[in-house]
């Protein structure tokens, strides 16, 4: 069996306490494990080495990624909150089956003995959403599988578990599918749950049911923020400017784009008073979250990737190109999420920054919307 095998609850089997191992079949991606949250705040600028090992990986299109099993197995981290130093995490789509196998294995030397105690043995497919510095997390996904009855464990043992359409099969529409997110202040995540279940007692030495996590990621392909007919995603143009100082008039060629398309557009002088010294273009995230009791939501504004697209005074009647590459940003680039459970929105901002020659900034926002084309 092909699998990509992930420990959990620690070295399996240790003393007088059953070990718990929970292994997912391998999907067609497999990516670079996710880095923390405060390790991926992208420096400013809009130099990119896209060999840098330093580049931030969650929620990036994911890049397929080839590895040997070398005879044994590669283990696959969590998302958060968990340990994240081993090197790969599965990819599924909404309706792809999540199966794999629980291990209760027996510790060394109490095999073929008197046996060793459970209450149960049960596995669930979980989709959550985390506000950082809460814990009043809300689970909008719950799917479960009981796997074994309570009994006694003389021998280790696998028990096979297989989600028939993955998250899907929860029944959520198609707009309220959404897939992994990693923000500063947000997170949705997706798990498998295995739970080793007690009645008041002991389970294996261990007072209390051993519970284990280990996440994998989801990603949406074709995922649109609305509905949307290519003919209706007509050019962007505004006006604006300062009465009798400064007036333009910039354009973008659409208002959607995949994660790996090129924004285009460009920026008419009509007018020109003032002493310009250069134009920047960066691209905004902008993250809402609403936590459970606190009717304010938070808002978070971050720049992705800041590019000076001119530099010098331009004459009146003038005309500035622009062309951003989504694809080579340096950051973790994610479909718009639009509210999401009315727990968080993540939405992007392209927005324009004049600077005169006293330092004195002039900037239009204007939002775009994501989605993502494929899974690699």
């Amino acid at each position: 069996m092909d699998l990509l095998q992930t420990l959990v609850g620690g070295a399996p089997g240790s003393g007088n306490r059953l070990g718990l191992r929970v292994s997912l079949l391998r999907p067609a991606l497999v990516v670079p494990a996710p880095e923390p949250p405060t390790s991926r705040r992208p420096a400013q600028g809009s130099s990119h080495n896209p060999s840098d090992p330093s580049r931030p990986l969650i929620n990036a299109p994911p890049r397929r990624s080839v590895f040997s099993d070398g005879g044994g197995s590669v283990e696959s981290p969590a998302i958060i909150g968990e340990d994240v130093g081993n090197s790969m995490i599965c990819v599924y789509g909404p309706q792809d089956d999540v199966s794999g196998t629980v291990e209760l294995r027996v510790p060394p030397g109490q095999e073929g003995g008197r046996g060793m105690e459970h209450h149960g043995l049960r596995i669930e497919l979980v989709g959550r959403i985390e506000v950082r510095g809460s814990t009043k997390h809300h689970e909008f996904i719950t799917l479960s599988r009981d796997l074994a009855p309570p009994s006694l464990l003389y021998s280790t043992k696998l028990y096979p578990f297989n989600f028939v359409g993955g998250i899907s099969a929860a029944g959520y529409g198609e707009d309220q599918t959404y897939e992994s997110y990693n923000g500063n202040n947000v997170s949705l995540r997706y798990f498998v749950r295995a739970t080793l279940g007690a009645k008041g007692g002991i389970v294996g030495g261990i007072v209390g049911p051993t519970v284990t996590t280990r996440g994998f990621l989801i990603n949406r392909v074709n995922a649109l923020p609305i509905p949307v007919v290519p003919a209706s995603d007509n050019p962007i143009k505004m006006e604006v400017g300062i009465e009798d100082c400064l007036h333009i008039e910039f354009e973008y060629g659409r208002r959607r784009y995949h994660l790996d398309d090129v924004v285009v557009g460009r920026v008419h002088f009509l007018l020109v008073r003032i002493r310009i010294r250069r134009m920047e273009l960066a691209l905004v995230r902008r993250e809402s979250v609403a936590d459970v009791g606190n009717p304010n939501a938070t808002n978070e504004s971050q720049t992705l990737a800041k590019f000076e697209v001119m530099d010098g005074q331009p004459a009146k009647g003038g005309a500035v190109p622009v062309r951003l590459f989504l694809g080579g940003i340096p950051a973790d680039l994610t479909p718009t999420f639009r509210d999401v459970y009315g727990r968080f929105s993540v939405r992007y901002f392209l927005n324009l920054v004049l600077v005169d020659e006293e330092d004195r900034r002039y900037f239009k926002q204007q939002e775009i919307e994501l989605w993502r084309k494929d899974m690699s």
